[in-house]
């Protein structure tokens, strides 16, 4: 049973204001993004909603205990971007320890 997702509410997308960093390029302003956690489909699995609590929780610990998202990779050994995708819940965060 799909579960709506907590991070678009169903909507499929994130609607604010969002700044888009292209380099040396100008950079650009979007209205809406597609959602990261459901892919823009507004529904996520109860597994995947079991991974956004474990990584919360994960990255609650982490703050806590004063290492930075890159001391905790480099501990683990993998990148950063790996970290906050199991603390975001979009990959599973048991790597963390959690």
């Amino acid at each position: 049973m799909a579960i709506i997702c907590p991070t678009c509410e169903g909507d499929g997308k994130i609607k604010c204001p969002i700044h888009v960093n292209r380099g040396g390029k100008p950079h650009q302003w979007l209205d809406e993004i597609t959602c990261r956690q459901c892919g823009g489909e507004g529904l996520i699995s109860p597994e995947m909603m079991a991974w956004i609590l474990r990584g919360n929780e994960a990255r609650r610990t982490r703050v806590e205990q004063g290492i930075s998202i890159r001391e905790r990779a480099r501990a683990i050994g993998i990148t950063a971007a790996e970290v906050s995708a199991m603390e975001h819940g979009r990959r599973d965060p048991a790597p963390l320890g959690v």
